[in-house]
């Protein structure tokens, strides 16, 4: 089992309500940081996540997509004071459209 940001989620970014890609979605890395640090990322997307426990005899059980609990994911879990309801509203942050988690269960046959 693992539980893990949903890879559409990745690529995009919003600023001012309009939603963007600031990646492909294909583009799996290595990817250089974008801060200047010195390490690097790696994504998935949902065929390099689940293609491998499909030809290595697992079966999947569930495949879950849910959204934040909260706005405070949209506030990078942000310890400000009061959450940003308004984060949770597609129509305002763009990014809440889309789902932002994934849960997958396999068992091996």
């Amino acid at each position: 089992m693992f539980y893990d940001i949903h890879p559409f989620l990745r690529p995009l970014q919003a600023a001012d309500g309009v939603l963007s890609i600031r990646k492909p979605y294909g583009g799996t890395g290595p990817l250089a940081p974008e801060d200047g640090m010195a390490t690097y990322e790696f994504t998935w997307t949902m065929g390099d996540l689940l293609n491998p426990l499909c030809a290595n005899g697992f079966r999947l059980h569930r495949v879950a997509e849910s959204p934040p609990c909260n706005p405070r994911f949209w506030q990078d879990y942000s310890y400000e004071g009061q959450e940003d309801q308004r984060l949770s509203d597609w129509r305002i942050n763009p990014l809440a459209a889309i789902l932002a988690w994934l849960t997958v269960s396999a068992q091996k046959l």
